[in-house]
């Protein structure tokens, strides 16, 4: 029996014990990039959302705008054809008293193609950006109003769809 035990105590004594885990600089840094930026995220057409226009036969996406660095103009693309137009320019997204675009994150049409749902700055609500700022582009006469007026706090909106 005493063999026993001195056998057990001898193997679990040469068992190497681990020393404590250390990430290093550069799998933290990756760590950092999976899940606190966009880095890896998944992309589609264009690199961002589609979302097929009324009558099936166009798709739209935000591309990064050529006049404008840093920010997105709206492309239309005919699907049959593969022809490429843009629908709002970045210039066309900037608020009123303000120098520069909206950063769109996804956008939604309305009845007809000529209302468009824009969301942006936005925040992450447990594992997705869920909540931000919500603006309508009317496309025919141009204008751009901010859902829920000046008074509502930024970035406090969530899930914002026509009716």
């Amino acid at each position: 029996m005493r063999r026993i035990r001195l056998a057990v105590v001898l193997a679990i004594l040469s068992v190497p014990c681990a020393a404590p885990a250390q990430v290093p600089p550069a799998a933290s840094d990756m760590l950092r990039r999976l899940f606190a930026t966009r880095d890896f995220a998944g992309q589609s057409f264009g690199g961002g959302t589609v979302h097929w226009m009324s009558g099936g036969t166009a798709f739209a996406t935000l591309e990064p705008s050529a006049l404008v660095p840093g920010s997105s103009d709206l492309v239309r693309y005919e699907a049959a054809t593969g022809t490429r137009s843009i629908l709002v320019t970045a210039r066309q997204l900037i608020p009123s008293g303000a120098a520069e675009p909206l950063d769109v994150e996804s956008f939604d049409f309305g009845p007809g193609d000529t209302l468009l749902l824009l969301f942006g700055n936005t925040r992450r609500v447990w594992r997705q950006n869920t909540r931000g700022d919500y603006w309508v582009l009317n496309s025919k006469s141009g204008t751009l109003r901010r859902i829920g007026g000046p008074g509502v706090p930024e970035a406090s909106l969530m899930y914002a769809k026509f009716s």
